[in-house]
C-alpha cells in the first residue's frame, strides 16, 4: 500500500491511496474463503458446498465491497498517523480504480480545522455598542469574524450545507409542504435556496472556530463562559 498526501491551503487534504493486486488479492480469497465457509446450498450441510459451486453464485459487488471495508480504513489511519493529519471531517471516498489483476486506487478528501490568527480582539470587541442587547452577540461575532478572515475548507461548508438543507425539507415534508410550494412561498430557486444555506453554513461555523480558539486561549469552561467573557468585554 501506498499513500500520497495533499494540503490544500485552505485546509482540504487529498489523500491517494493505492493498492498493489497483490495484496488486494490476499483479501479478496479471504472474503471468498468467507463466504464459502457460511454458504448454504441445497444437499449440503451449511459450510460443506464445494467452492466451485458456491464461488460462481457470490456476488462480485458485494465481495469487493466487503474487501474494501476491511483493506481501506487501516490504510487511511496509516496514512493520517505518518503525515501527522488531523483531519476534522469523516472523509468523502472515490473509488478511482477497482478492477480484477490491476492495482485498486481511492481517493479520499477530507479538511482539517482552519488556522485562527486573532489578535487584540478585546480592543475590537470594547468598540462593540451595548445597545441593543438582543443583537450584542451577533455584532460581536461579526466584528471578530472580520478580524481573522477565516478561510474554511470548501468541503467542511458543502458538509454543514448539506446537513442543514437535509434538515429543512424534513421539516417541510414533516409540515405537509412540498419542496417545491416551499420555495415558490419563500421567492427562492434551488440555486439560491444552496447558496443561502452555504453561506449561513459558512458563518456559523467560523463563529463557532472562533469561539472554540478564544475559549481554548482563555481556558473557559465552555461556550457560554466564552460568550460571558466576551459580552463583558463591552
Amino acid at each position: 500500500m501506498s499513500a500520497k498526501v495533499t494540503k490544500n491551503p485552505n485546509g482540504e487534504i487529498e489523500i491517494t491511496i493505492t493498492f498493489p493486486w497483490s495484496e488486494v488479492s490476499i483479501a479478496l480469497e479471504k472474503q471468498i474463503q468467507a463466504a464459502v465457509d457460511t454458504a448454504e446450498i441445497s444437499g449440503f450441510r451449511k459450510g460443506k458446498a464445494p467452492r466451485n459451486m458456491v464461488e460462481p453464485q457470490l456476488d462480485k459487488n458485494k465481495l469487493y465491497s466487503s474487501v474494501i471495508q476491511k483493506i481501506l480504513p487501516s490504510a487511511y489511519e496509516s496514512a493520517i498517523k505518518d503525515n501527522q493529519l488531523k483531519p476534522i471531517l469523516y472523509p468523502h471516498i472515490h473509488i478511482q480504480k477497482a478492477e480484477p489483476e490491476k492495482d485498486w486506487e481511492f481517493s479520499l478528501h477530507t479538511c482539517e480545522a482552519p488556522v485562527i490568527n486573532l489578535e487584540k480582539y478585546e480592543s475590537v470587541v470594547a468598540l462593540v455598542s451595548k445597545d441593543p442587547a438582543d443583537s450584542r452577540v451577533v455584532r460581536i461575532l461579526d466584528e471578530l469574524r472580520k478580524l481573522t478572515k477565516l478561510t474554511l475548507p470548501d468541503i467542511l461548508v458543502e458538509e454543514e450545507a448539506n446537513h442543514r438543507l437535509g434538515a429543512l425539507i424534513e421539516n417541510i415534508t414533516q409540515l405537509g409542504m412540498t419542496t417545491n410550494s416551499y420555495l415558490e412561498a419563500k421567492k427562492l430557486t434551488p440555486e439560491t435556496l444552496k447558496a443561502q444555506m452555504a453561506n449561513e453554513a459558512r458563518a456559523d461555523l467560523e463563529a463557532e472556530f472562533i469561539l472554540s480558539h478564544i475559549q481554548s486561549n482563555q481556558k473557559l469552561a465552555d461556550r457560554k463562559k466564552t460568550l460571558d467573557y466576551l459580552l463583558s468585554l463591552v
